[in-house]
């Protein structure tokens, strides 16, 4: 793969975590409505289903910081490789200076998929929240 193509993929991954931003605004808004919701209409009776929703918002909000941590690592790639420097050095001397130094360094490939899965993961914490929020007023 040339420093093209790795410049090119870095740039369409770190665009796409980005839209961990929007997930993480729902999360939000959505942990705000939950508490006004208790203000307003007192203890919901499923208080456990109240814990699991501000669990998974927790989480999902933990995974949002790690996924726009991700999409600055592969802006920041991106705009390097445009320059012509070498891919390869550059995401050995990262994992080296995060600890994580391997031989060989990740490919990256595998660094995409696992910062896509880590927005797949965020978003499964959303929906749990929801759900778990939902269940949490409508179940009696």
């Amino acid at each position: 793969m040339s420093t093209d193509q790795h410049a090119a993929r870095a740039a369409q991954t770190a665009r796409r975590l980005r839209n961990g931003a929007w997930l993480a605004l729902v999360s939000i808004l959505a942990g705000v409505l939950a508490f006004i919701a208790v203000g307003v209409a007192g203890l919901a009776s499923n208080t456990a289903w109240l814990v699991v929703s501000i669990a998974a918002g927790a989480a999902q909000l933990y995974l949002a910081a790690r996924t726009q941590f991700d999409a600055t690592v592969f802006h920041r790639w991106a705009n390097q490789w445009k320059t012509g420097t070498d891919p390869h050095a550059d995401m050995a001397a990262f994992d080296r200076k995060i600890g994580r130094d391997t031989d060989p360094p990740r490919s990256l490939d595998a660094r995409i998929e696992g910062a896509m899965r880590l927005l797949r993961y965020q978003g499964a914490m959303l929906l749990v929240q929801l759900v778990a929020s939902a269940l949490a007023f409508l179940l009696p």
